[in-house]
């Protein structure tokens, strides 16, 4: 990838992923109760699917899903079950505080919590568009396919780990200031609202 189109890409890529979305919103409700260390897991998850679907896109089959509307509706109607599932999840723990075990079962899952944010990275329609629609832009015929590509993972790699962190660390923060039942109940509507609006997006968006 030529350096003038690593500067175009870099700050594109970053306005994407820092804005909300399914593993953003995870990373950062994960961390509001369990902290950022019980996290990173769930973060190198995300990274490896993130990896996975940019491969994918850059050979082809991201384009090849754009030309078969049934296959990416597919896709976005489970991304969108599994919103509606998380949803339900918060609804669930209304006004519940993590207890010590609750810590401790966090610490000892980290291949659920890897397998979590593996399957919620993969059901991002998120980055399916825009892999498909603007990743193109920024490959050229002018420097060899194997350097772009290292370069472009490496790019994802880094703006896609600083991005759930940031979220991962407000999350954190947010976990000490809503100490109190009730506060932890209102922060739970409020992450399962923005799920189902989420959900409600990706269908009859």
């Amino acid at each position: 990838m030529h350096y003038q189109l690593l500067l175009a890409f870099v700050p594109t890529y970053f306005l994407i992923s820092i804005t909300p979305g399914i593993n953003m919103l995870s990373a950062m409700n994960l961390s509001s109760s369990y902290g950022v260390s019980a996290t990173m897991p769930f973060i190198l998850g995300a990274l490896i699917g993130v990896i996975l679907i940019t491969i994918f896109s850059i050979s082809g089959v991201s384009a090849l899903m754009m030309g078969m509307p049934l296959i990416f509706d597919i896709l976005k109607y489970f991304g969108a079950a599994f919103l509606g599932y998380l949803a339900m999840d918060f609804l669930r723990k209304q006004g519940k505080l993590p207890d010590e075990k609750d810590r401790i079962y966090a610490n000892m899952a980290q291949k659920k919590l890897m397998a979590k944010g593996f399957v919620t990275a993969i059901l991002n329609p998120k980055g399916w568009l825009f892999f498909a629609a603007v990743l193109p832009a920024f490959l050229t015929d002018s420097i060899p396919m194997q350097q772009q590509f290292i370069t472009i993972i490496l790019s994802v790699m880094c703006i896609e780990f600083i991005s759930m962190a940031v979220y991962a660390f407000c999350g954190d923060l947010m976990g000490s200031l809503f100490s109190k039942s009730q506060n932890v109940k209102t922060l739970n509507r409020i992450n399962a609202a923005v799920m189902i609006i989420l959900a409600l997006w990706l269908i009859f968006g």
